[in-house]
């Protein structure tokens, strides 16, 4: 039986030592796909990002939030019932009187009851930024 060379050893032991982690990973890596439940809520989280972050856009430009008959129209978009990870229409309340340009908007949640942003319910939460808290 032949020796194998000294400078052969290392690469070798180097490429068995990555190809055991790439097959760890592989098998080990939680897989989004199969938890349903995360995908709905994480899809709901990018929603209302998006579409909360368009009114505030709208807002800012025109002094006000929309009313509750203007709600998602104003944003000009192909539809007019933005939805949730559960395919669920999104809610929308206009709440000036809590403050000018304030809004809610959230999904009814897993069990699709609406509660007003309670509950289950998920809600669209801005960070307020320095320079807004200055105006």
């Amino acid at each position: 039986m032949r020796k194998m060379k000294r400078k052969y050893w290392l690469p070798l032991a180097v490429g068995a030592v990555f190809f055991g982690a790439g097959i760890a990973f592989v098998f080990t890596r939680p897989l989004i796909d199969s938890d349903a439940a995360a995908f709905r809520l994480m899809t709901t989280h990018s929603n209302l990002s998006i579409i909360g972050d368009s009114i505030v856009y709208w807002t800012m430009k025109h002094g006000r939030a929309p009313n509750d008959k203007e709600n998602f129209s104003v944003l000009k978009m192909t539809t007019n019932s933005p939805i949730d990870g559960w395919e669920k229409p999104l809610k929308y309340r206009n709440m000036e009187i809590a403050g000018p340009g304030r809004f809610l908007l959230y999904s009814t949640g897993p069990d699709g009851i609406d509660e007003n942003g309670s509950g289950d319910d998920v809600v669209y939460r801005r960070n307020v930024s320095a320079a807004e808290k200055r105006e």
